[in-house]
């Protein structure tokens, strides 16, 4: 079954490049991929917030890398938000693909990051339980078996599959509809506090979609989740929701990183299902 590997892209291409080198070193390479490109001047506010030089360079970096790889350049910027929404789409709904992985532009992932997804698409891939997954553990430490799945932390680097994501995407396409009627750094809280609080999710969480994504597949019974080890290093110093300070106080950087495939992984459904339900829910 082909994989599409999707990257989301704005304008970093000093993080674009490590990621698309780190994908060129994996040690398995067979897939679709294609580029999300956002835009540069936002068609509610007006706001300009990149330059052409550097969103021209992402699509040069992709392309040079990728040669036979696809490219979705939106012509406004839309924000992150609606740029995973039209990723999704284009690949669930127009492609058809079956399973998909997506990346941002800071996770730079270990040569076994794609084997490893491989291999959790196996287990997990006709799983009506899971909503995704990567292989970025987030973990400061390992401790016991690196085939245990934990709850994941951070939706970087995930895995998806198009049921699942066809289960979940009516409720998030009224969340994109609220979040795509302006400028999403000016998106309107209050009506998204209140999706939140008619569904049972915690605003507290997050007002963004990664937050509602996590909520949501739990209203689907269905669960989010990461092996114990990490595959991948997150380097997004830089960006919409961070800063030198945030990556440094959260030590992103001291994260321990291993380089072999991992498989054959052991998961307590429930006990993952509590925690995150205690973290989203109400």
């Amino acid at each position: 079954m082909k994989t599409a590997v999707i990257i989301l892209s704005f304008n970093r291409p000093h993080y674009l490049k490590q990621v698309v080198d780190s994908l060129l070193k994996q040690t398995q390479k067979d897939f679709d991929y294609w580029l999300f490109q956002d835009g540069i001047v936002n068609k509610f506010s007006w706001r300009v917030s990149a330059n052409q030089e550097d969103v021209d360079k992402c699509i040069e970096i992709f392309t040079d890398a990728f040669p036979s790889g696809k490219v979705e350049h939106s012509k406004s910027n839309i924000g992150i938000a609606l740029n995973w929404q039209r990723a999704e789409e284009k690949i669930f709904l127009d492609e058809e693909y079956e399973q998909a992985i997506f990346l941002e532009d800071d996770l730079v992932l270990s040569s076994s990051y794609m084997e490893t997804m491989n291999n959790l698409f196996e287990q997990f891939g006709d799983d009506s339980r899971i909503s995704f997954f990567n292989a970025y553990g987030e973990r400061m430490k390992f401790e016991g078996s690196s085939t245990t799945i934990k709850k994941m932390e951070h939706v970087w680097g995930v895995g998806m599959v198009r049921k699942q994501w066809l289960e979940r995407y009516p409720s998030m396409l009224e969340f994109y509809n609220i979040v795509g009627s302006s400028d999403y750094r000016m998106r309107p809280f209050e009506k998204i506090a209140e999706f939140y609080a008619k569904r049972g999710i915690k605003s507290s969480v997050a007002l963004g979609q990664d937050g509602c994504k996590c909520g949501i597949a739990l209203l689907h019974n269905q669960i989010k989740i990461s092996p114990c080890v990490n595959l991948a290093k997150y380097i997004g110093k830089e960006g919409f929701h961070s800063n030198a300070a945030h990556y440094e106080k959260n030590k992103f950087e001291h994260f321990p990183i291993i380089d072999k495939p991992v498989k054959n992984f052991n998961i307590n459904y429930d006990e993952i299902e509590k925690r995150l339900r205690g973290i989203y829910l109400q």
